[in-house]
């Protein structure tokens, strides 16, 4: 999901210095150990960013959230298996205005003062089951359960389901878009954004010395767990990307041949990839 949103990002545990990091993900079920908790607060208490999802941010023994700042509570576990959500904000209509699929059990999630809803969650009529003759595997929603199914408190973003493992499941675009919603909110100057690059691309930047590389990798089709998606445009001539830094000229690495770019406002330039 994070290769598809053209996020850089490390792969860490509890033992790793999050100082250097302005967002953390706590995907699907990391609890909160004695190691990490001192670490959380920490980070937390210096501006840190954290997006977490399902049990994730749950004491190791799973009754409660296990840090304060999170001013949220853990209701239990949600017995409903086709459950959806609705966003609340505005996302420029990248998260569309209508009830989204949920697809994987989480928990029960409740905000106290200091914290609000991101996303409403409704639950259905009844669970998914399979019948033989598929009438009760379609499951309609029934009506807003009174709780949040994605909340907000300072900069902690918890989603009440398992949304990553969902993802990798089910491939449901919405569940992406709400990452990269949430990213934003938490991280709005990336270190790099792409425009007409295709989320089959995988886009990477190293740095040596007095060098920073960008790489480019496309393939067709995209593996999203079982399924092989071909989602938009199929090609990289034309695309953009934008750099966060300063750089006297651009080229490809290969051919030494120069690139145009520009550089632009908050120290970022951009070049184009054409034919």
């Amino acid at each position: 999901m994070l290769g598809e949103l053209k996020i850089t990002y490390d792969i860490i545990n509890e033992n790793h210095d999050l100082s250097r990091y302005k967002v953390i993900i706590l995907p699907d079920n990391v609890r909160v150990t004695p190691v990490l908790k001192p670490k959380l607060e920490a980070y937390i208490a210096a501006g840190g960013g954290i997006i977490s999802s399902g049990h994730s941010g749950l004491n190791p023994e799973g009754e409660a959230f296990a840090l304060e700042e999170w001013n949220m509570a853990y209701e239990g576990e949600d017995s409903w298996n086709s459950s959806y959500f609705r966003m609340l904000e505005d996302t420029n209509g990248e998260v569309p205005d209508m009830l989204c699929g949920i697809y994987k059990q989480g928990i029960l999630l409740q905000t106290k003062e200091g914290a609000h809803a991101i996303a409403d969650y409704w639950q259905p009529y009844f669970n998914r089951q399979w019948d033989g003759f598929l009438a009760t595997f379609y499951t309609p929603p029934e009506k807003y359960a009174g709780r949040p199914a994605v909340a907000r408190s300072g900069n902690i973003i918890q989603f009440c389901f398992p949304i990553f493992g969902a993802y990798i499941e089910y491939a449901a675009n919405v569940h992406k878009y709400m990452i990269g919603y949430s990213l934003r909110q938490l991280l709005p100057e990336p270190l790099i954004k792409c425009e007409e690059i295709p989320t089959t691309a995988r886009v990477t930047v190293t740095t040596k010395k007095n060098k920073r590389m960008i790489h480019i990798k496309l393939t067709h089709p995209e593996s999203r767990g079982k399924y092989n998606v071909i989602e938009d445009v199929q090609t990289l001539a034309d695309g953009i990307v934008y750099l966060r830094g300063r750089m006297p000229r651009a080229s490809i690495w290969h051919q030494g041949k120069n690139l145009w770019f520009m550089i632009l406002w908050m120290a970022i330039f951009a070049f184009p990839y054409r034919r």
